[in-house]
């Protein structure tokens, strides 16, 4: 039986959801790590291939080889995030085209050389300083971002 999606559960994945700039001082274990993907594998699939591969970056060193992808904008929150996720893909003969924030094909050929991964998409993981966080900015309204037909 499906249930509908509480409103605190709904809050917390969208309207209290925020992109942390800074990070309290509490490592993250590989447990949960762990959890976060015992939850994600279950995410839609295509033809349930899981073509999803992670890499989980935790130190200096990783960090270090992962700088020259970085932007401006995403460096410092990166560097100093306690876990950052590459989340990649095997090729399917699909292109996800370009991701903002990193540079791609550096990510790549820097961890994903001789084999058929594409990066996707970089996570910063941790427990958010909230004491860091920036304005929330305005977003589209429904007549703004959508047609009806």
């Amino acid at each position: 039986m499906n249930e509908a999606v509480s409103p605190g559960a709904l809050s917390t994945l969208f309207t209290d959801a925020r992109t942390h700039n800074g990070w309290r001082e509490t490592p993250v274990s590989d447990e949960t790590l762990r959890e976060i993907y015992a939850l994600m594998k279950w995410g839609p699939t295509s033809a349930n291939c899981s073509p999803a591969r992670i890499v989980f970056i935790r130190t200096a060193e990783g960090k270090e080889r992962l700088r020259p992808a970085l932007s401006s904008g995403n460096l410092q929150k990166t560097l100093t995030a306690p876990v950052t996720a590459i989340v990649a893909c095997r090729a399917l003969g699909l292109d996800t085209g370009p991701m903002s924030g990193f540079d791609r094909q550096y990510v790549d050929d820097a961890f994903f050389a001789g084999s058929t991964l594409k990066s996707n998409l970089l996570i910063n993981i941790g427990y958010g300083d909230s004491s860091k966080l920036f304005a929330r900015l305005p977003r589209l309204s429904f007549e703004e971002a959508c047609g009806l037909l």
